[in-house]
């Protein structure tokens, strides 16, 4: 059986097909990425443009296409940051319902944290005794998911994803050491509740999910490895030294240089440096030890999810 996941983000629209083999098993058939930037200049007011939304609806038509040549049974649409802030969701979903006939389910924060920790599960072999900090920055939004001994600790939802720090910051180019001072402060203050929480775990690796930590992997790769045989797997464990490197490299370049640069997303180039910045941020505040990145995020935990529910009527 074949079913299809789009990943509604703030930024991007990512669609998986997948073929079930077990009850929560499956092959990944085809795997889609379409620029959609529902957030691009109005994400700080809360508002889905008009153009976001033609873009949208233009995305989905073509996933619909690709759907039926792949003979997909199910669509299942979930949307996260931008839409589940936007003060005009309903007018956009039922938008989206009468140019597509597409339903699409906007999905809390606690449940987007719930799917990512499924989804990291999955890619990630020999952890489910660990103890470890997930963090999946979106566009709009960011996910930490405190998990010990395979069980969720704890979970949040926070609104600072790297799109929205983006339109509120405005950094220059390159971006210069007091804007991250600055920035840095303001995660120390939007971070408090994660920070109380990890006074009470003692937590010493990171898990990385999603496009931001799979662009840092592609970067060490081309960077400063040899690229040569290399394959993507569903796990990296990113050695610190390697990242500090690749941090220095974003945070000293501009706009114009990250467009050449080996290994770089292409869709990433504006908002890696205040990535990179969020992630080193963490790294120090929290003491973390080991990175691991995953290739797994919230698509491949709704489709687990989904695939549980269909097995068991």
């Amino acid at each position: 059986m074949k079913i299809g996941v789009i990943d509604i983000g703030t930024n991007t629209f990512n669609f998986l097909i997948v073929e079930q083999q077990y009850t929560d098993d499956f092959t990944i058939l085809k795997k889609e990425i379409y620029a959609v930037k529902l957030g691009e200049q109005s994400l700080y007011k809360n508002v889905i443009g008009h153009d976001a939304m033609m873009r949208a609806v233009d995305a989905i038509k073509k996933i619909k296409v690709l759907a039926d040549k792949n003979n997909v049974l199910q669509i299942n649409a979930f949307a996260t940051s931008a839409v589940r802030s936007a003060t005009n969701k309903h007018d956009f979903l039922t938008f989206l319902k009468a140019k597509t006939g597409l339903e699409i389910n906007v999905i809390s924060g606690e449940e987007e944290a719930t799917l990512i920790s499924y989804g990291v599960k999955k890619a990630i072999t020999g952890i489910n005794n660990a103890s470890y900090l997930i963090m999946d920055i979106g566009g709009g939004s960011t996910e930490f998911v405190i998990v010990q001994n395979n069980e969720i600790l704890w979970k949040h939802s926070f609104q600072l994803g790297v799109t929205r720090l983006l339109q509120y910051f405005s950094p220059s180019d390159p971006i210069t050491k007091d804007e991250v001072v600055k920035i840095e402060s303001y995660l120390t203050e939007k971070l408090r509740p994660l920070t109380k929480a990890l006074n009470n775990y003692k937590i010493k690796t990171l898990v990385g999910s999603s496009g931001s930590f799979d662009t840092v992997v592609n970067l060490i790769i081309n960077q400063l490895h040899n690229p040569i045989g290399w394959r993507p797997s569903t796990s990296y464990t990113i050695a610190i030294e390697d990242y500090i490197l690749v941090h220095r490299l974003l945070v000293l370049s501009t706009l114009e240089e990250r467009k050449h640069m080996k290994g770089m997303d292409p869709m990433r180039i504006e908002m890696m440096v205040l990535a990179t910045i969020f992630i080193k941020f963490v790294i120090k505040k929290f003491n973390i030890e080991q990175l691991i990145q995953s290739a797994y995020a919230m698509k491949e935990g709704a489709v687990i999810k989904l695939l549980k529910t269909i097995t068991n009527g």
